[in-house]
């Protein structure tokens, strides 16, 4: 800056002059930089992007199929198969409405559980649940007394895992209709018992011989 006086006396300061080719230069240096450095990004990042949702498409595609298959298996199983969470049935097959008699609409989301257990052995069905929902147990393996819609006391059999439904703590399994099984097993007992009991009324000794 140069001190003046113009003509009429009046002080002024004058620019002197300067070349700001180079700060020119300077900025278009600077902008070239910046646009080779986001082409480069573009050119890296694209693809990546690309490859990332066509393994999001093939992922969500596969796991689609996954459960499909699930479902099919599921519905043509000869056992029952459900899914409880929240204490009421997320999911069952149509054989296990068959055993209890219920249809699917009927229970899910519904109906609890206990409403499917013998009241004399839901503290054990709630026990076995609560090792599984809560991590002590994997999976299990009991027998409990079922009631059907109609009221009829059934004997079932769970083989039964712990799982995550919807980010959140569910029990799954394959449940079986042993109630033959149970009526057989008691009439054989019954049957044994009544057999010792002529054994023990005859009043001379009884052997078995065999050849």
């Amino acid at each position: 800056m140069i001190p003046e006086t113009s003509p009429g006396g009046v002080r002024y300061l004058a620019c002197a002059d300067y070349d700001i080719s180079h700060v020119n230069d300077l900025l278009k240096q600077n902008m070239l930089q910046s646009i080779a450095a986001v082409l480069l990004f573009v050119l890296l990042a694209v693809p990546v992007i690309i490859i990332y949702n066509r393994s999001l498409r093939n992922f969500t595609t596969a796991l689609g199929e996954s459960e499909a298959k699930f479902r099919d298996l599921a519905e043509q199983s000869l056992v029952g198969i459900y899914l409880i969470q929240d204490g009421v049935f997320k999911y069952m097959n149509p054989k296990f409405s068959e055993i209890f008699g219920y249809t699917a609409e009927e229970c899910l989301n519904r109906v609890p559980f206990q409403n499917l257990v013998h009241p004399d052995d839901q503290s054990k069905v709630e026990k076995q649940i609560h090792k599984r929902t809560s991590g002590e147990a994997k999976s299990t393996h009991y027998t409990f007394r079922g009631i059907r819609k109609t009221g009829e006391t059934i004997h079932v059999e769970i083989f039964g895992t712990a799982t995550i439904f919807n980010g959140k703590p569910a029990v799954t399994g394959a449940l079986l209709d042993v109630t033959r099984r149970k009526q057989a097993e008691e009439a054989f007992q019954e049957s044994e018992s009544n057999l010792q009991s002529v054994f023990d009324a005859v009043p001379f000794g009884i052997c078995f011989m065999k050849d």
